[in-house]
């Protein structure tokens, strides 16, 4: 009895223990489903403060988007009839002095223009509004251009300008305009710090799969200290700040406007060695085939849906001066425009998007309901989501004030000589793979697949952007005219069906790749 009574107090004993631990075991799992928990509850609360951030993001965004559409209306609205005025007295002058005071206006608002482009693209670059064209460009003839015509400023200032540029250069993928905004402001920033006498050198060279520009200058040269913050805007070298005007912004646009093009910008300097600046442009991937074109000699009518009656004056003049052949009709707002498209029959429409009574899209989309005469947009809205909402909406070309009268003319002309087909219509060719929007067909591989239209519209987007990342927001503008909350997950969808469809391996893709928490961008091809 004493040995059982001993063995059910150590097994008693032992029970306690087990119990004890249980205990312990059990405070713990409690413990930490209570931290869990408050892990949770903290997780949830960090998400409501995320989104709120993210709320307050999106608002300050657009206040942003608005500012930069209404400083540009307010500043280059009044400007659009002094260059377009001094344009066309120039013209008509041949003696002096007042071919100079003319001379003189022109060149003054040209430079008050330029000094108001270079904030407005820095703004919209910051917030992803700037427009980029690119296509196919002979970049060695662009450099030859730029050479010959800042020659004359070097030689005005006692300096020399050396253009060390090879025989042949192969075709880049960039936007024109930008490119030589590029080339323009590094050449201008060179003549500047460079003393009367010393020399500036203009190079290219084509380096793997881009093409490389430099520009060298004999000037005083950088401090590794000023190089870190050289291309921020605003920003000046305190030696220069009171020599040079301006807001010292040539260096920073020049890199938004390269990295754009999915090129890099750098500089190579030494204290009293000058300086070298250069910057990448990737080689040319996405071809497409050219249209051809003929005259008409017959006489033209062009409405002209515009209120301010300065732009109207301007306009009539150079009509009557520049092409007496045609006849301008104006409207000064959407409703009357929309009557004489139907009453006058013109054979060409300008069209301002800001009106007194109606938006001009909303001009657009009516006039296209019953009518398919070549409409040209001619606004201050210079915001890549307008000019893809125009363009989708039926709009035929899209200038933007201030503009150039004979620039202008060139372009109404040229949309009577076209013959009636779209750009929608070409196929587009990236290396081997080539997509027909007329059918939905791709060739790729040795297969002939079949898409779908969104699928269709983000394959052409995608290979007009060829080894640049592409993100959601400029698909979305692409295909659905704007980035609905939705967007991502369906561009995810339709990626995936275009990799199941044109992949060897869509779980592991080599031809459309993820750029995460950014976009996608097609593989270059090679």
């Amino acid at each position: 009895v004493d040995e059982r009574t001993g063995e059910l107090r150590t097994a008693n004993e032992q029970l306690q223990n087990t119990t004890d631990e249980l205990r312990g075991v059990n405070d713990k799992l409690l413990s930490e489903i209570v931290e869990r928990e408050q892990a949770d509850q903290r997780l949830r609360e960090l998400y409501e403060e995320e989104r709120g951030l993210r709320q307050q993001l999106e608002v300050e965004f657009n206040k942003r988007v608005q500012f930069a559409r209404t400083l540009a209306h307010e500043l280059k609205t009044p400007l659009t009839s002094v260059l377009a005025s001094s344009d066309l007295l120039i013209s008509q002058l041949s003696e002096e002095p007042l071919l100079g005071l003319a001379q003189n206006i022109n060149r003054s608002a040209a430079n008050l223009d330029s000094r108001i482009g270079e904030l407005l693209d820095l703004a919209r670059g910051e917030i992803g509004m700037l427009e980029m064209k690119l296509e196919s460009l002979d970049i060695l003839q662009l450099l030859r251009d730029a050479g010959s015509e800042m020659a004359a400023v070097a030689a005005s200032q006692g300096q020399s300008l050396v253009l060390d540029l090879p025989s042949s250069l192969p075709l880049v993928n960039a936007d024109a305009a930008r490119v030589n905004q590029i080339v323009a402001n590094l050449l201008t920033n060179a003549f500047k710090f460079t003393p009367e006498g010393g020399k500036i050198a203009l190079r290219s060279r084509e380096s793997g799969s881009s093409v490389v520009v430099e520009v060298q200058d004999t000037g005083p040269g950088i401090s590794k200290s000023d190089q870190e913050r050289l291309f921020e805007p605003y920003h000046r070298v305190a030696r220069d700040r009171d020599r040079f005007s301006g807001l010292g912004l040539g260096l920073a646009l020049a890199k938004t406007l390269v990295e754009l093009h999915g090129g890099e910008i750098w500089v190579r300097s030494h204290p009293g060695q000058g300086s070298t600046f250069g910057f990448s442009l990737p080689l040319e991937s996405v071809t497409q085939q050219a249209r051809p074109s003929d005259k008409d000699s017959r006489l033209w009518k062009v409405l002209i849906i515009e209120d301010d009656q300065e732009i109207v004056k301007s306009m009539d003049l150079a009509f009557q001066i520049l092409w007496p052949e045609a006849e301008l009709v104006p409207a000064r707002c959407g409703e009357v425009g929309i009557d004489k498209v139907e009453t006058e029959d013109p054979d060409l429409v300008i069209l301002d998007l800001g009106l007194p009574d109606i938006s001009g899209f909303d001009v657009l989309r009516r006039i296209r309901l019953f009518s398919r005469v070549p409409i040209i947009v001619m606004t201050v809205r210079t915001g890549e989501e307008d000019v893809v909402k125009a363009l989708e909406w039926g709009a035929d070309d899209y200038v933007t004030k201030p503009f150039k009268q004979k620039e202008l003319l060139a372009r109404l002309q040229a949309q009577l000589r076209k013959q009636p087909c779209h750009d929608g219509d070409m196929p587009v060719v990236c290396g081997t793979l080539r997509f027909d929007p007329s059918t939905s067909q791709v060739s790729y591989g040795g297969r002939e697949v079949s898409l779908t239209i969104i699928e269709g519209q983000v394959l052409q987007c995608l290979m007009r952007n060829a080894g640049n990342v592409v993100a959601h927001s400029r698909i979305a503008e692409v295909v659905w005219g704007d980035e609905y909350p939705g967007a991502v997950e369906s561009l995810r969808t339709h990626i995936w069906r275009l990799r199941e469809k044109l992949e060897d391996d869509p779980g592991n893709p080599q031809l459309i790749r993820t750029k995460a928490g950014i976009g996608y961008s097609l593989a270059k091809p090679r």
